[in-house]
């Protein structure tokens, strides 16, 4: 289906065997659908898309939404749409750009029961010591440099050592926040400073 501007609310769909592709369209809003189990295939498959409110149960191998395409987007919203059924995959995800655990890219926001919330509102990053802890350890640090750490990411990248990267499209505020406890086994008379920065600029100590 290619269209320019397009809009449909309160349609079901029963029956299909290959669901529709929607493609080059310019404004696409899509407000309550309804897929019924009876579907067949992959329901939608979208290069652009507004969707707000609706259903989709899906079951066995059918698949609920396609963007593994890669579709190039600016701004997409997907919110209060609720899947349901036994299939493995209601979103078939992209295939490139997508961070662990989710299934778009940070054009997209996407809020929606049963599939992870994937929005530049949640953007998180953290780093930690990943080792064993059990008896504490011992880490020999040169002085001025800093110990390589691991990430957990969404939204953010780490392009060196203990610098995380904000990824998303929209401007929003992060709070930072630290929980560590250090003490040295030697020189009993040295001091350690912690530092949080900002564009490599440092802001706190």
């Amino acid at each position: 289906m290619d269209l320019d501007c397009f809009f449909l609310s309160i349609v079901q769909f029963s029956g299909n065997i290959t669901g529709i592709t929607y493609n080059n369209d310019t404004d696409l809003l899509l407000s309550n659908m309804g897929w019924f189990p009876n579907n067949l295939g992959t329901y939608e498959t979208f290069t652009n898309l507004e969707k707000q409110g609706g259903f989709s149960e899906v079951n066995g191998s059918t698949i609920g939404l396609d963007v593994s395409s890669n579709p190039v987007e600016e701004n997409e919203v997907f919110s209060n749409v609720s899947f349901r059924g036994t299939s493995t995959q209601y979103v078939k995800k992209y295939t490139t750009g997508s961070f662990a655990g989710c299934s778009f890219n940070n054009t997209w926001t996407v809020d929606y029961p049963r599939i992870p919330i994937d929005s530049d509102e949640v953007a998180t990053g953290h780093i930690y010591y990943d080792g064993t802890i059990t008896t504490g350890f011992v880490q020999s640090v040169l002085s001025g440099s800093p110990y390589n750490l691991s990430v957990n990411l969404l939204r953010v990248s780490s392009p060196q050592d203990n610098r995380i990267t904000y990824l998303g499209k929209k401007t929003k505020t992060f709070q930072a926040s630290a929980s560590l406890s250090v003490t040295s086994n030697v020189n009993l008379g040295d001091y350690y400073a912690f530092f949080i920065g900002k564009n490599g600029t440092t802001t706190l100590t």
